[in-house]
Order: C-alpha cells, then sequence, then structure tokens
C-alpha cells in the first residue's frame, strides 16, 4: 500500500507487519496515489497534480517513471485528486477545477519525461459547475457510471464517462466540502458521500444512485446534526464480502 503525506512525499509498503519498513518512493506533497493489478504500475502525485507513474523492483526502488498529467491543465487543487478506472486500469479520470481530463491509455505515455503529456488526454467540461472538483469515483456495476463532487457540495452523475457522451446529471447536494465519494463495486445505485466539514452531517449514504440521501453518521456524530465534538470525515470504503454482507470503513481526524 501507498499514501503521500503532505510536506514528507509518498511512501510505499510492500509486506505486512508493524515491523516491515516503509519506503519513500517520491519526494514532495505527497498526494493522491494508485496502483495497477499485480502492482505493474504505480502512481504518485504531489503538488498541484503533478502526477508520476513509477516501476518499482522488489526492493520498491525506482526502475523507470513518466510525467502523465496533462498539458494545459489549470486550476489544480494543491492536493489533487485523481482515479485509475477499475475496469480499465490505463484509464485515468482527473479532477481539474471544474472539468474532468480523461486519458484512456496511460500505458503509451514513454517514459524517462519530466513534463505534463498530451497523449491521450480529453477534456470533459461540465458545464455550470461554478466550483472545484474535489471528490470522484468510478463505477463497476454497472461501469462507467462517474460521480463528482465539489467544495461547495455540488454532486454530478456522468453516464458512460469511459466515453464522454454519456447524460450529466445534477444529484441533491451535499452541504460542505465533499472529500470523498465511493461508489459499491457490486451495485453503482449505492454509495457515501463525506462531508469533510465540521458541524454538519458527515456520512450520507444513497441507495438509489444519488436520487436522495440518508445521513449513517451515528455515534460519531456527537448530536444528530453534526454539531460538537465528533471527528472530521475524510473518507470511506465499501467492502462487498464473499457471503453477500458488507464492511464499511471510514478515515476520520481521529484514526479509522
Amino acid at each position: 500500500m501507498a499514501g503521500g503525506m503532505q510536506d514528507n512525499g509518498t511512501y510505499l509498503k510492500t509486506a505486512p507487519g508493524e515491523n516491515q519498513p516503509w519506503n519513500d518512493i517520491f519526494g514532495g506533497d505527497g498526494g493522491y496515489t494508485a496502483a495497477t493489478p499485480e502492482a505493474v504500475f504505480w502512481y504518485a502525485s504531489f503538488q498541484e497534480s503533478q502526477i508520476y507513474r513509477l516501476t518499482l523492483d522488489k526492493q520498491a526502488g525506482l526502475t523507470s517513471f513518466a510525467r502523465v498529467d496533462p498539458v494545459g491543465g489549470s486550476d489544480f487543487l494543491f492536493i489533487n485528486p485523481f482515479v485509475l478506472d477499475p475496469n480499465n486500469y490505463n484509464r485515468m479520470y482527473l479532477a481539474g477545477g471544474v472539468d474532468i481530463w480523461r486519458n484512456n491509455n496511460l500505458s503509451q505515455i514513454p517514459g524517462g519525461s519530466q513534463k505534463p503529456t498530451s497523449i491521450n488526454w480529453d477534456r470533459i467540461e461540465i458545464e455550470g459547475l461554478g466550483s472545484s472538483i474535489t471528490a470522484m469515483d468510478i463505477s463497476t456495476t454497472p461501469a462507467n457510471i462517474l460521480y463528482l463532487g465539489t467544495n461547495t457540495g455540488s454532486l454530478m452523475k456522468i453516464e458512460n464517462a469511459s466515453t464522454g457522451g454519456g447524460e450529466i446529471s445534477t444529484l441533491p447536494s451535499g452541504i460542505g466540502y465533499l472529500a470523498n465519494i465511493t461508489i459499491d463495486p457490486a451495485n453503482a445505485d449505492n454509495l457515501f458521500v463525506i462531508n469533510s466539514n465540521y458541524g454538519i452531517p458527515s456520512i450520507l449514504y444513497s441507495k438509489n444512485g444519488g436520487n436522495t440521501f440518508e445521513d449513517v453518521g451515528g455515534n460519531l456524530e456527537e448530536f444528530p446534526s453534526g454539531r460538537g465534538n465528533g471527528p472530521s470525515i475524510r473518507w470511506s470504503e465499501i467492502v462487498p464480502l464473499s457471503n453477500g454482507e458488507y464492511k464499511y470503513f471510514v478515515g476520520t481526524s481521529s484514526g479509522l
């Protein structure tokens, strides 16, 4: 597993156990990370969405790299989100202010460059958004539904996002800074939307593709309104189990 740490680069751990080392694989203000199956490629980013594709040896030493963020990208957040498409790990969706950038084949970007690239990047304009995209996730069942949220609580859904020809729908908005969206891998109608602000409901859950949401913050909120001394919620994951049940995880300002 890998993770970026602001001011402290990106670290990778390749074996379980408290005594197994973390390896420093990338510098700068560590941001979002991702990996392809079998760890063929790792993706690491730092400030203002500079993103690199890395190949590593078994000791986590760098064997090749390529910078993959797009020429002409602008309005990136300091720590800017991107996601690899679980239906095709060569496809990336990248937030770019009020637009989405999509690359349908990252593997064709040649190695060795430290400059942005124009290879295979398309820009998807989201009309009327008006605020910066801060969270994204892409579905698998069915595939290619992209949900995105903003720093002012706007929430949108793009059908057939892999082709760019899909319908864009505005969904009932959140009420704060949307830090994370997580789609159920087994059913794209189920999703979490996370508000990271204090003083408001933090964990919203939809069972109908985002048409309606319910507050499921439970005892992570001191009061039902979200006010009080509950932690700020930052991230969520939905894990389907083989017996048909689920586990749900949330990362907070005070732990997992």
